[in-house]
């Protein structure tokens, strides 16, 4: 029965650094939107509108609980006219996002500012993912821990 706080204090001390590396996360992410919509809006009072950059990273929540990094592409499609926050999301591969992904369409600028922040932030995306499988595991032995002391047949003594 002592086992069940360590566990818990695990968890909740994965959750505490979860939400420390986040934070930092967040703060790398708006450093690169700030850029990436200064930029855009410089294209934008030039009038060429073909320069504009169109992918960026975003924080979300995945089905299974995760909190995960993923690059958008938010470039042209016929659906934005509707809905001017549509985006594409790129899939990454095993070990992260590579600079390869954006060559195909991406600006020359974008290409530079996605080169500085692309390694910090498969990094992050490493850890995030990281504290994930660790929570899990936690979680995991600790209901088969549970089950284990729960259905342990009791003692029957005959006197």
């Amino acid at each position: 029965m002592n086992r069940e706080p360590i566990d818990d204090n695990m968890v909740e001390e994965l959750t505490e650094r979860e939400a420390i590396i986040r934070n930092q996360a967040q703060s790398l992410i708006d450093q690169y939107w700030a850029t990436w919509k200064s930029q855009n809006n410089i294209i934008v009072s030039k009038g060429d509108l073909t320069e504009l950059g169109r992918y960026a990273p975003i924080i979300r929540k995945t089905v299974s609980g995760h909190v995960d990094i993923d690059w958008r592409n938010f470039g042209p499609n016929p659906f934005r006219k509707k809905n001017k926050t549509l985006s594409n999301r790129l899939k990454p591969y095993v070990d992260g996002y590579k600079l390869t992904q954006f060559t195909r369409e991406g600006q020359p600028w974008e290409i530079e500012l996605i080169n500085e922040y692309l390694e910090k932030i498969n990094q992050v995306r490493s850890l995030l993912k990281a504290i994930h499988q660790s929570r899990v595991i936690f979680k995991r032995h600790n209901k088969k821990y549970n089950l284990e002391t729960q259905t342990q047949p009791e003692e029957i003594t005959n006197e």
